[in-house]
């Protein structure tokens, strides 16, 4: 008489349901926006907008949203994507005849940031702006790039090479 009792419906159901949202987390179509990417070469100093970028479709999260319009910090290879840390609002553009040189910056500090380099064996103070915050990298360097006229990097730099040198932030 086994063939008498109803089938296991239930069990049927459930393993479909399984089945289904399975498929379904498989399946379905990725969250994606637009980004901006640069469609020609983008070099150190030059202007960023829609006339060498182009927006591109990217996972939702995957990069931080930034505007399209600034200047560019560091030098953008075509297709790649802008970072924010390749792009400097307007207001806080670094000259494009200064150099960056790369110190050990305090862990607070943002790009466009004023700051004071000290040289520690003659105590000249020169005046600079952070062109790239250190790494978040906690086995990283600590180093962040400084822009400097072109008149004093190279002493910057030389007290740099031997940790001679100090970078102050305003506190404001």
């Amino acid at each position: 008489m086994y063939w008498l009792q109803s089938p296991p419906w239930g069990r049927w159901f459930l393993a479909a349901a399984l089945v289904v949202a399975a498929l379904w987390s498989e399946l379905r179509p990725e969250s994606t926006t637009g980004h901006p990417f640069a469609s020609t070469r983008i070099l150190t100093g030059e202007s960023i907008d829609a006339g060498n970028t182009e927006m591109r479709k990217i996972p939702v999260g995957l990069l931080e949203s930034i505007s399209v319009e600034g200047v560019a910090i560091r030098e953008i290879a075509p297709g790649s994507p802008l970072l924010a840390a390749d792009v400097v609002d307007r207001s806080n553009s670094i000259p494009t005849t200064w150099w960056i040189v790369e110190v050990e910056v305090p862990p607070h500090v943002r790009r466009g940031d004023d700051v004071k380099v000290v040289l520690l064996d003659t105590g000249e103070v020169i005046d600079g702006v952070l062109a790239f915050p250190a790494s978040d990298d906690p086995f990283g360097t600590g180093n962040g790039g400084v822009a400097l006229p072109p008149e004093r990097a190279s002493d910057v730099a030389v007290a740099a090479a031997s940790s001679r040198v100090a970078v102050l932030v305003s506190a404001g």
